[in-house]
């Protein structure tokens, strides 16, 4: 039978139980060095073209997907052989399989990073709600910790901007941050999450409609359009999922009706494909009106805003929005489970 789900629960797990890890190789900080490296001798190889891009965003992706594969099995290897050595006795066809396994559940775990981003969502309510500090001081910190999650002027946000800037951070987050990664986890493994790590992060990089990008960055961009389109729709059902038992027992903090309404209403909002799917169905489960124009680098952005302020936005809604998140992500690992075992 198979068991590759276990996979997906395991590496969440382990993410709930000790955080996202921090070390140089890190798969978002590897695929930033690859970047750094490869654009100018992709520049000036192949110019600055599409295909210079995309032949670049090729080499990295193939180089993630390669360690996904390689790395499991040469670990497993290795322990197969000492365990051949130590303990004749043991099957050497389960050892290696576990052992692969665990590789595997390591190499996901890497990938997704949903306890950092409740951490740094924390940080910010508890700043906001610190009782020894003056008005001015709390706001000071509250602003200095969202500028850790987001990416506009921060400098310009009251307290109910910086709650808005956490929970649609959250929200945003919990697709390229959780929900990718375990999708592809799911398909294929942990070749498939380090891929898509890979590629979002190119698409950070690289996905910018400038005039340094607009063509050498397309590939990174498209890529990452096409590999968050599911999970990011996926992500919206599991919500769904989540919210009916969370709206019965918390009727005042989640509204399922709302999110429902709202959320499939504004989900396309955005310019981007993808990222509005679960910032408006928070906007419409928490009763919140969220995004609009924002400052970034000094210029006033046009945005659209998710979801009907129905209230103010209150510190609760930090905490609120990041339980919304474990609740979906637990559903999302449920519904994908289920379908590989049936699959199965």
């Amino acid at each position: 039978m198979n068991h590759s789900w276990i996979l997906p629960i395991a590496a969440f797990l382990l993410d709930c139980a000790l955080g996202d890890p921090y070390y140089p190789f890190h798969p978002a900080r590897l695929a930033g060095f690859l970047a750094t490296r490869l654009e100018p001798q992709a520049r000036r190889t192949l110019s600055s073209s599409v295909f210079g891009g995309a032949a670049a965003w090729a080499a990295i992706i193939g180089l993630f997907i390669l360690a996904g594969i390689a790395l499991p099995a040469a670990f497993a290897a290795l322990v197969r052989q000492a365990g051949a050595i130590l303990f004749p006795g043991l099957a050497s066809d389960t050892l290696y399989r576990s052992s692969r396994a665990f590789a595997q559940i390591l190499l996901i775990y890497a990938t997704i990073a949903p306890k950092d981003l409740a951490l740094h969502a924390a940080r910010v309510a508890r700043a906001l709600a610190s009782p020894e500090a003056d008005p001015g001081e709390r706001l000071a910190k509250a602003r200095a910790a969202v500028s850790m999650i987001v990416g506009r002027d921060v400098q310009r946000l009251d307290e109910e901007g910086v709650i808005k800037a956490t929970v649609e951070s959250v929200a945003e987050s919990a697709v390229d941050g959780v929900i990718a990664p375990l999708f592809w986890a799911f398909v294929a493994g942990a070749p498939g999450a380090l891929a898509y790590r890979a590629i979002n992060t190119l698409d950070s990089l690289w996905g910018h409609r400038d005039e340094r990008y607009e063509k050498f960055g397309k590939a990174a961009a498209r890529a990452d359009d096409a590999a968050t389109w599911l999970p990011a729709r996926l992500g919206f059902l599991a919500a769904l999922a989540a919210l009916v038992p969370l709206s019965a027992v918390f009727p005042r903090s989640y509204s399922l009706r709302d999110a429902l309404v709202l959320g499939w209403r504004d989900k396309g909002k955005h310019a981007s494909p993808n990222s509005a799917w679960l910032e408006a169905l928070f906007a419409g489960a928490l009763g919140l009106s969220l995004a609009g124009p924002a400052w970034y680098s000094g210029k006033l952005l046009p945005k659209p805003t998710l979801g009907e302020a129905r209230r103010s936005p209150e510190i609760a809604d930090i905490h609120t929005s990041i339980f919304l998140m474990y609740s979906l992500t637990g559903a999302f690992l449920i519904l994908g489970s289920a379908l590989l075992i049936i699959a199965a």
